[in-house]
């Protein structure tokens, strides 16, 4: 679907000198009003001059605060006037108590205002990385703000990015209990951002898509037709993730039209407002429907002004990765629809050259941005693809230095030590087990860097299950029953958590029919080749014991009387023989065995870690 996106370049030139008009008469606005001075802060940190906004957003809380005071030392005033008005039984105390009420009322909603601007300070602070004063910026919010929600996911979004996951999941817990409390107040004042930063939430963190959508609808209601992008965006993304579930046409239309709309909504909000994230969420668009040359030139218009930007403001603007990760994305996913197992020459050259574009961009958005560890995560694995294994290594335990938690990296060394170990070298095999099960244990104890079920969990069972088939093939020995069990456990787990999973029905159907149903190994696999060692050294000791006369041995010579059998040199010999020719075929009958024995051909899955950057980013959600 062809969009006409040729407002973008006029769009922001118009931004570049509106800017630098509100820069040139910045001396004389000093008379102007709170509310006034926080329009231009807002303004700023949208155009990503974040040093200047910081100062007016400290400015902005400085005021406030001394209002605030002021307001409370009238009000104070007021309910020992009216304290002692009850005393002497006055009248006009009911006067001084609607005032009181009044005043109670407004100093709230100052100490509401004052919460906004805190959080502003914490987004500003965080996105110029001084972290720890983000954090008491975000903590001093909620003590303005008796449950507030922003503040929080700010805060979890500022532990997800430098890797403390477990505090993340509390603060977005946390979010999402405040969210859920304030929703009757939100509704009553008409405050559509408060039900759109709750469908981020639901949707980009929890993956509760029908409360995501409720949440994104009941914002909308309450737009009253203003051009806000962000739920029509959120809701488009609910649409294409639920394209492959049942009654699929239907869901198909519903893409389509979500799609059209929220491009209409989001040009019509661009036009009066224009807004870098508002011209990425377009391309995201265009990516999700794979419109890759629409997607591709509105990212590359974005990537172009932002570095014009930077050019031109070097003191006070700051370049923004979103733009050059959307790039990197696009480029993995044309390869994936385009030519998805090819082996034309002409084919692998066209992989090769997505791929390294997308090394480019990512490696463009790690240095724009070192601590967006999903950039990172995102550069690793396509080194990996690329071939690059010790690359992919540095930089996958790198992230897991900053953030052990992070499943990506996990799974990307899991796969890297797997392609090391193809040609059955047990222990790149086993090292990479020792990934997934670190893997699985961050998703199952909350410590991982995201929320993993459905398709993603079903994926990683199986690529577990897929690294003990491999063990299984390099050894045939006591240890292969065990294997085989825990493999079959895995690609069956890894069905139930994605029926459509048809690698893992195919693997679990194949390790059946190789072992059985009811026993994962045939039990002689396990069994018989010690049993037969253990009869070798059983004789060998018998032998010895017999020659030295610990086990006397008796023959009856007649009716009357019986003789000891004293064992010859010959026959010891022979019998040591024996026993020692048993025991070297129990030794070597694992290898005899799984020469005879046929291996079992499981398809190994691709996990697809690649992400986008989301829409949550740091910044305050306005009502």
């Amino acid at each position: 679907m062809a969009v006409d996106d040729s407002w973008l370049h006029p769009v922001h030139d118009d931004l570049v000198a509106h800017l630098k008009h509100l820069w040139d008469i910045r001396p004389v606005m000093a008379a102007l009003t709170i509310a006034t001075d926080a329009e231009f802060a807002e303004l700023c940190f949208k155009r990503r001059w974040f040093r200047h906004s910081l100062k007016l957003f400290e400015a902005l809380a400085h005021r406030q605060d001394l209002a605030i005071q002021e307001r409370r030392i009238h009000l104070n005033f007021h309910r020992e006037k009216y304290r002692r008005m009850l005393l002497a039984r006055d009248p006009g105390a009911a006067a001084i108590q609607l005032e009181i009420e009044e005043g109670g009322s407004e100093l709230g909603e100052a100490c509401d205002v004052l919460g906004d601007a805190w959080n502003d300070i914490g987004a500003t602070l965080a996105v110029l990385g001084m972290h720890r004063e983000a954090e008491q910026a975000y903590a001093r919010a909620n003590e303005h703000y008796n449950g507030y929600p922003y503040a929080f996911d700010n805060l979890a979004t500022l532990y997800a990015r430098t890797g403390n996951y477990a505090s993340a999941w509390c603060a977005w817990n946390g979010a999402r209990w405040r969210y859920e409390d304030m929703a009757t107040v939100a509704y009553q004042r008409k405050w559509p951002g408060h039900f759109v930063a709750q469908g981020e939430l639901l949707r980009e963190v929890f993956g509760d898509l029908d409360a995501a959508a409720a949440a994104y609808r009941q914002g909308i209601d309450l737009m009253d037709g203003q051009p806000w992008y962000i739920p029509y965006v959120g809701l488009f993304k609910i649409a294409v993730e639920r394209r492959d579930e049942v009654g699929g046409i239907g869901i198909a239309l519903e893409t389509r039209s979500a799609f059209v709309t929220a491009v209409e909504n989001t040009s019509a909000y661009l036009e009066s407002q224009p807004d870098l994230d508002a011209v990425v969420a377009i391309g995201e668009m265009h990516l999700l429907m794979e419109n890759y040359g629409a997607a591709e030139e509105i990212f590359l218009a974005a990537r172009t002004f932002d570095s014009w930007c930077a050019e031109q403001i070097p003191t006070e603007y700051m370049r923004s990765a979103v733009p050059a990760v959307n790039l990197g994305v696009l480029c993995v996913r044309r390869q994936c629809n385009e030519v998805p197992g090819n082996d034309d020459a002409s084919d692998r050259s066209l992989v090769n050259s997505q791929f390294v574009r997308a090394l480019g961009f990512f490696t463009e958005a790690v240095r724009i941005d070192p601590e967006d560890l999903a950039a990172r995560s995102n550069r690793a694995e396509v080194l990996l693809r690329l071939g690059r294994l010790d690359d992919a290594e540095r930089e996958y335990r790198a992230i897991l230095r900053t953030a052990p938690g992070n499943v990506d990296s996990l799974v990307g060394l899991a796969e890297l030590y797997l392609e090391r170990g193809s040609n059955g070298d047990q222990m790149m095999l086993q090292q990479a087990k020792v990934y997934l099960d670190d893997a699985i244990r961050c998703i199952d104890s909350g410590i991982s860097s995201k929320r993993i079920n459905g398709r993603g969990q079903a994926q990683i069972l199986h690529l577990r299950g897929y690294t003990l088939a491999k063990l299984l093939m390099a050894e045939r020995g006591p240890h292969a029953m065990g294997l085989a069990s825990n493999a079959l456990h895995d690609f069956r787990n890894a069905i139930v958590a994605d029926p459509d999973l048809h690698v893992a029905q195919h693997a679990a159907e194949r390790m059946k029919l190789a072992f059985g149903s009811s026993m994962p190994v045939r039990w002689f696999e396990s069994y018989m080749p010690l049993a037969i060692t253990a009869l070798g050294v059983a004789l060998v000791a018998f032998s010895t014991l017999w020659l030295v006369g610990c086990i006397p041995i008796y023959s009856n010579k007649s009716l009357t009387g019986s003789e000891r059998v004293i064992l010859s040199p010959p026959e010891f010999i022979a019998m040591v023989t024996m026993g020692f020719a048993i025991m070297i075929v129990g030794s070597y009958l694992p290898r005899i065995l799984k020469l005879k024995m046929a291996g079992v051909e499981i398809e190994k899955s691709t996990m697809d870690n690649i992400d986008t950057v989301c829409l949550m980013s740091i910044s305050r959600v306005k009502r």
